[in-house]
């Protein structure tokens, strides 16, 4: 199995007020290993099979801008990425890893990848989340096999995490949110936070991939 990590280990820090103008947000680049920490896990749940693919950071840069799925070409797309970077690779499967976008709760904002998040004024809360996108192509086709993740037990345990807390969402003290949003990339108690988080997620789900490559 190939392997592309592509969250280029990006952070971001950012508040949700009581109104719109009381919003925060900043994204800046850590130097965290995030990319090298995913493969890391990937390689110790495949073992020898797993290799990782290198490739040109701006191959990934046009899938990030905003555009219609329908007016982008082939190589604005995660396919045709992929096949640009393992044109001589010949893995039967690849593994693709970036930042996950998902709603924060019943709010109109969005989360991204890795980052810390308070809400306030009224009552304050800190959360640190780690949102990965993973996507198993086939090496062939390039078409974007089935999560073998997504299982009923699965869907019924994301449910009830939703009825007691935003969904990937975790609570930490507040003295981990930084005064000044660039502080966060050398923070190193809220660096450890999130690589825990990733390191959790990835040892959990890791497995069932490589049981469906078996099969």
């Amino acid at each position: 199995m190939g392997v592309i990590t592509a969250t280029h280990d990006l952070f971001t820090v950012q508040k949700i007020g009581l109104t719109v103008f009381n919003n925060e947000f900043a994204e800046m680049p850590v130097s965290w290993g995030l990319d090298d920490l995913i493969y890391a896990r990937v390689k110790a749940a495949g073992g020898a099979g797993v290799r990782r693919i290198t490739y040109d950071k701006q191959l990934f840069d046009n899938l990030e801008k905003p555009k219609l799925f329908f007016l982008r070409e082939e190589g604005e797309t995660l396919t045709g990425v992929v096949k640009q970077i393992v044109a001589k690779a010949a893995c039967r499967r690849y593994l693709v890893v970036q930042r996950q976008t998902t709603r924060i709760g019943n709010t109109n904002q969005n989360a991204t990848g890795f980052g810390i998040l308070q809400f306030g004024p009224l009552i304050t809360r800190t959360f640190i989340f780690a949102y990965l996108d993973i996507r198993l192509l086939d090496g062939q086709t390039f078409e974007t096999l089935r999560n073998p993740n997504f299982t009923v037990q699965r869907v019924v345990e994301n449910l009830g995490e939703g009825l007691i807390k935003i969904p990937g969402m975790f609570d930490v003290d507040q003295s981990l949110y930084p005064a000044v949003a660039a502080d966060a990339a050398n923070n190193a108690s809220l660096r450890d936070a999130v690589r825990r988080l990733v390191t959790g997620q990835l040892d959990r789900d890791m497995p069932a991939y490589f049981k469906a490559e078996e099969q």
